[in-house]
């Protein structure tokens, strides 16, 4: 999906007439594209979401490996209804090693809501590899600072 490339053969479709195609069939377009895991700082660019976002002409929902919204909001929904008022709530985000790499995006997620919502958050990493991208963790402090919250 790669902006510029021409579907030939075994190569991908352009992603500028995919998100085009596939607006005048749809009222919006949900993007789930999962990164090669091969280059970190290309991974966290979500070239296909955003490329999506810029050729569609319909809504583009975000439901990507690298943040997930949607699950953002059905954590902070499921929180806020079995235990009211979440600020000063103490909130542990944790993970166990797994044998191949994976996507952070529910990690950054519930990090960035559990902040906004004013909770107690607990980063527990196995080792400091494990830590979140630093953009997420500064908008995390950011959020426990701005909403009463810890990190």
């Amino acid at each position: 999906f790669d902006v510029g490339t021409v579907m030939d053969g075994e190569s991908e479709e352009h992603i500028v007439e995919v998100a085009r195609v596939l607006s005048r069939y749809v009222d919006l377009i949900g993007v789930r594209a999962f990164p090669k895991f091969q280059d970190w700082n290309v991974d966290r660019q979500d070239r296909v979401l955003q490329g999506f976002a810029r050729y569609a002409t319909v809504p583009v929902i975000n439901l990507e490996t690298i943040t997930h919204p949607c699950q953002e909001l059905a954590h902070a929904m499921a929180m806020r209804e079995r235990l009211g008022d979440l600020r000063g709530r103490k909130y542990v985000l944790t993970w166990t090693y797994h044998p191949r790499a994976l996507n952070t995006a529910v990690a950054n997620s519930a990090l960035l809501i559990a902040t906004r919502m004013g909770m107690d958050v607990t980063l527990l990493c196995p080792t400091p590899e494990y830590v979140l991208d630093a953009r997420y963790m500064e908008a995390a402090r950011r959020n426990a600072q701005d909403n009463g919250g810890a990190l």
